[in-house]
């Protein structure tokens, strides 16, 4: 889902396979990306939650190995 801003929280959905860990990776200019957190994903859909998020523009993906 696209993502939600509240206060300095970022929140999305995404969907995934089931069992696997996924790589949450942030950019600023769609060009250099950093790993911002792996999450395990057990169920296929996850709610991930970027707290202390900068006011400027981020974009986000999950990758997987």
């Amino acid at each position: 889902t696209a993502p939600s801003r509240t206060g300095t929280n970022v929140d999305f959905n995404y969907t995934a396979q089931s069992n696997r860990v996924y790589r949450v990776k942030t950019s600023t200019n769609l060009t250099k990306w950093v790993t911002l957190r792996s999450v395990s994903n057990a169920v296929g859909n996850t709610l991930f939650r970027d707290t202390n998020t900068p006011p400027s523009s981020r974009f986000y993906r999950a990758v997987t190995p």
